[in-house]
């Protein structure tokens, strides 16, 4: 059996990717749901055009088929009370379970400094909501997106490349489409 070196072999996977490409469009998809997850509805979502947004077309569709949801199932359980009413009900909310999983993981490097109000055994936290005045376009800038239009730039130079050398603009076309779609799905009520 003929031995390859790992430089034959990777550039062969770079002249012909079959292997990487699997794995990308697996494991993809999850990741720009979750990325979706965290902000949807805005004029611009940090999250580039990849292997991925192909893979999230078909969790997506399930989605809608199935349960009617695009967002991510929360990964915390939680249950929402309502003093008011007196309602309890168990939160499907992605956004609210990553805030209190946050909010816990917070209080327990707090604990475990010791001071006078770390020594409980049920912690119970009131949250009032706030009415956000921001129209739902209108957001305020922070550095995830400022390094999502960085890589977004950094996609389109790479995509100019096969454009100057060989005329072909098929890449700059392909990478431009997903961009704009990406984007689209990312304005979409969620």
């Amino acid at each position: 059996m003929p031995s390859v070196s790992t430089t034959d072999a990777l550039a062969a996977q770079w002249i012909k990717p079959s292997d990487i490409s699997t794995i990308l469009f697996i494991l993809g998809g999850d990741v720009v749901q979750k990325a979706f997850s965290l902000g949807t509805g805005k004029v611009y979502i940090p999250v580039c055009f990849s292997f991925g947004c192909a893979a999230y077309a078909f969790i997506a569709l399930v989605g809608i088929i199935g349960d009617g949801r695009l967002l991510s199932p929360s990964d915390y359980a939680c249950k929402v009370l309502n003093l008011g009413s007196e309602y309890v009900r168990e939160s499907r909310n992605f956004v609210l379970g990553r805030l209190l999983r946050d909010l816990e993981a917070i209080e327990s490097r707090r604990a475990g400094r010791k001071d006078e109000n770390s020594d409980y055994s049920l912690r119970i936290s009131v949250y009032e909501a706030q009415w956000n005045g921001n129209a739902p376009t209108e957001f305020s800038w922070s550095h995830i997106h400022l390094i999502g239009a960085v890589v977004t730039l950094i996609q389109f130079g790479l995509a100019l490349v096969p454009l100057v050398i060989n005329r072909s603009w098929s890449v700059l076309l392909i990478t431009a489409a997903g961009t704009v779609l990406v984007q689209w799905t990312g304005l979409l009520p969620q």
